[in-house]
Parts: structure tokens; sequence; C-alpha cells
């Protein structure tokens, strides 16, 4: 789902621009078979508006909403959690509405006089089950009933983390995001990545405590309950001046997860001075998904 896409100069690389590709907004409700859209070009880039942010969310939102469309999974990565954190420290109902108002312009509804912030405003009245009935009773409460769209089951929240550095900095500040699904992105992996001592960011305490990032319950910290990863992502560089990632960094990674019992994903590794794709770690490929939410 290229939403964002990033101009180069003739080149080939990046001046620094962006571009917003809107007509591809739509895609999702246009697909009928259930996808993974990876939007991997930082929808959380400075130079993209609010109200762009508002009509993406909103397709998301929609095809949580409307029955005809199938389970997609949306997976946003990005280098900016304080962007994502901002965004998201608006009540999830001023948000909901935000998006549900946004997404009038791009979605269609089966009957013509229907428009879809209706829907949404429909759908938290009250407590419907999954048959779309009120079983439980439950009293007409305009906005009273988000729980099941929020946070929103189908989309999941992902850092980049290059190096233990850049973990420090950015996994504390997306944990702080309520989410169905969080993850982290180690690559290009450049360094070795400890997520089971990180650092708490100065301006959260400035006493400098460190935490598990891979589990809730954490004994062996001051921090011993607070929100984890749910999937970690680790992957070397490619290209012709790929900086090399050792087999080491990767294994210990592995390990820390296969320990919390968190799903691990190898993208890629050099073996032998080539680039393989989903290549195995210790005799096995490590291609493991959290449970879908939607």
């Amino acid at each position: 789902m290229m939403v964002v896409t990033r101009r180069s100069t003739p080149e080939g690389r990046w001046n620094g621009r962006i571009r917003l590709m809107e007509k591809n907004l739509d895609l999702p409700l246009r697909v009928k078979k259930p996808q993974i859209w990876a939007v991997w070009n930082d929808l959380f880039h400075e130079d993209v508006s609010d109200e762009f942010l508002d009509r993406a969310f909103g397709v998301m939102l929609a095809c949580k909403i409307f029955n005809n469309i199938p389970n997609h999974v949306f997976l946003i990565l990005t280098k900016r959690p304080e962007r994502m954190q901002k965004y998201f420290s608006i009540p999830p109902v001023e948000l909901l509405k935000r998006w549900s108002f946004a997404a009038d312009g791009i979605t269609r509804t089966d009957d013509p006089d229907v428009l879809f912030n209706e829907l949404v405003y429909s759908a938290t009245c009250r407590d419907w089950d999954e048959n779309g009935r009120n079983s439980g009773g439950s009293e007409y409460k305009p906005w009273g009933y988000i729980d099941s769209l929020w946070p929103l089951p189908n989309v999941w929240f992902g850092v980049t983390a290059e190096n233990q550095e850049q973990a420090d900095k950015r996994i504390p500040i997306l944990l702080q995001i309520q989410a169905a699904v969080r993850f982290v992105s180690v690559e290009p992996m450049l360094g070795p990545v400890d997520l089971t001592d990180l650092q708490i960011p100065y301006e959260v305490d400035p006493r400098g405590f460190n935490f598990n990032a891979l589990t809730e319950n954490d004994d062996d910290h001051y921090y011993n309950h607070h929100a984890k990863l749910d999937w970690v992502i680790c992957g070397g560089e490619s290209g012709p001046n790929a900086r090399p990632m050792q087999q080491e960094w990767a294994r210990s990674l592995r390990d820390q997860c296969v320990a919390a019992g968190v799903p691990f994903f190898l993208k890629q590794m050099d073996v032998a001075g080539k680039l393989v794709k989903m290549p195995e770690l210790d005799g096995q490929r490590w291609a493991q998904w959290p449970e879908a939410t939607s």
C-alpha cells in the first residue's frame, strides 16, 4: 500500500522530499482477497499532514467496518514514533470521528443515502454482538462502545531500530501507544541489539531505569509491568555498499525472542558472501508471525 513515496534525484538518491499517493488510498477497499498491507514508507514523516493521516486511517477503519471487506492487516512502520505518539495522544473517540468523516469521500456504503461516518456512529451506539444484535441489552450511548474499534485490530504499529541506540530511543515510545500489535524491525541490523535491557527515556523517568521490552511482567527490573513487543523482524542490509550483519547478532536476538515466547522473523542475511532471503539460522527458517487480531 504505497501511500507515501520518496522522491529521488536523477542519480537515484532521495532528495528529502515525499509524494502522497492519494489515488492509492482506497485500494484496500477494492481488493477482495485478504492481504497484508505493509506501509513501509514512513506515514509519520513530518511532511505528511494530519489530514492525510486521517484519510489513511479512515480507510483502515472502513476495512474493519464493512462486512464485505476481507480481513486485511496493515503494518505501519516508522522511524518517527514521536510523531506517531503525538497523533495518537488525541482521545480515541475524537480520532474515530475524524477518521470516519475523512473517509466519507473515499468510501462507498451499500446505501447511497448513508454516509460512512453514519455507519461508524451506529456501530458505537450499542454493544452489538457478532450477529449485529443488541443481545446484551446495552443502553443507547452514541460513541459509547468503541472496544471493537479501538485500538483498530487490523492495524499493527512498528518502529525501525537498526542498532541499540535507536532501540533505546524508539521502542519505549512505541510501547506507550495503544495498538493491537506492536513490533520492531531490526533491519538493516547494524549492531547487536538487546531488547531485554532497554533504557527508559529520560523524559519518562530521569532516574534511568531499564526494562525488558519482550515481556509484560519484568521482575528483573524496576518497571516490572508494562506493554511489550509482540513481534521482532530482523534482517541484513542489501545493496552494493551493504554494511555487514554478523550472524551472532541475529542469533542473540532470536534467542531473546525464543526465551520470551515472542515471534521472530529473519528476513534476510548474508550467507557465505551472498544475501539470502528467508535463510536458515542454526538449521531452521524463522518466519514466525503474531496471531492476527482482526
